[in-house]
């Protein structure tokens, strides 16, 4: 095989996976993609042989596929969007505005400046500092800074 016809060959099978990463994203394909290309550029020097270059493409996919694929995975799964209003202000600290009542129902609370609706499992005062644990929609669940 001449060295132009197995670069050329490589080259496809990286467009062709390349493409298949686009039509069916998987995180996989793509190292394939990125070895075929690899392997193309390589194949262009003539003391590299047919086993050289399958050694090289092994190497280069396998690295990718267990090395790269899960932080990138992990990097897709971890940005799930952008986060709510309410689920931002988890962790901030806050006032109650208006006596909470567990059992009567919600109060009020001042969080970064803005007015919010608040309920807690125990009754909170007026300009008690509290912290936000969650949110349920836009009511936070908010406890008593200690």
């Amino acid at each position: 095989m001449h060295i132009e016809s197995a670069s050329i060959i490589w080259a496809i099978i990286a467009i062709v996976f390349g493409i298949a990463e686009v039509v069916l994203p998987s995180f996989g394909c793509i190292f394939v993609t990125g070895a075929a290309g690899l392997v193309a550029i390589v194949a262009l020097f003539p003391i590299v042989g047919v086993q050289i270059q399958m050694t090289v493409f092994a190497v280069a996919v396998i690295t990718g596929l267990v090395f790269l694929r899960p932080k990138l995975l992990s990097k897709m799964q971890k940005s799930q969007g952008v986060v709510s209003r309410t689920d931002a202000l988890i962790g901030k600290l806050g006032v109650i505005t208006a006596p909470v009542d567990p059992v009567a129902g919600f109060g009020r609370a001042a969080i970064e400046g803005h007015d919010w609706a608040a309920k807690s499992e125990t009754h909170l005062d007026v300009n008690t500092k509290v912290v936000v644990l969650s949110a349920d929609g836009i009511v936070l669940n908010v406890k008593k800074v200690k």
